[in-house]
């Protein structure tokens, strides 16, 4: 305990803290090639940042077959795009025998499965506002194309309408 603290402002740089030694610790010493899995789509929780796409955390390293059949088939409507991502990842997994004759496989470097243009361009809000103008106007809305009237009848039924 430190008796009597009179710290200045400027008693943090004089303070030895630990907080980098996750990053003093060296990187594993294992150059196989390790499985890397594809980041699920997710929205951000945010009201301000929600409308766009980003890739999240990675999906766990080891994905058992029973744990991706109940992801299959318990998925909800909002969690499609990501069961349909991890079934593609799951057909482009290429798994390496355990021998240590096999050298020439290299580390993937770079994200597995990048976002697509086409749905990090999808504007959420746009297609909410034309889905909600389209339901509410689609019953007042002429099922076939106007038929032009002509003037002279509009006119007429103006006069007689008027008198």
């Amino acid at each position: 305990m430190i008796l009597k603290p009179h710290f200045h402002t400027d008693w943090q740089r004089r303070v030895a803290t630990w907080f980098n030694q996750p990053a003093r610790q060296g990187a594993p010493h294992r150059p196989a090639p390790r499985v890397r899995s594809s980041p699920p789509v997710v929205r951000r929780p945010t009201i301000r940042y929600h409308a766009k796409v980003r890739a999240g955390r990675e999906w766990p390293g080891s994905l058992g077959s029973r744990w991706t059949r109940g992801a299959g088939t318990s998925a909800r409507r909002s969690l499609q795009a990501n069961v349909q991502r991890l079934k593609e990842y799951r057909s482009k997994l290429i798994l390496f025998p355990r021998k240590p004759s096999l050298k020439l496989a290299t580390q993937l470097t770079g994200p597995v499965m990048p976002i697509r243009n086409e749905e990090k361009n999808f504007k959420a809000f746009a297609s909410l506002r034309m889905a909600r103008a389209n339901t509410g106007s689609l019953a007042s809305r002429p099922k076939g194309p106007r038929k032009p009237q002509n003037r002279m009848l509009r006119r007429k039924n103006k006069v007689l309408l008027a008198t």
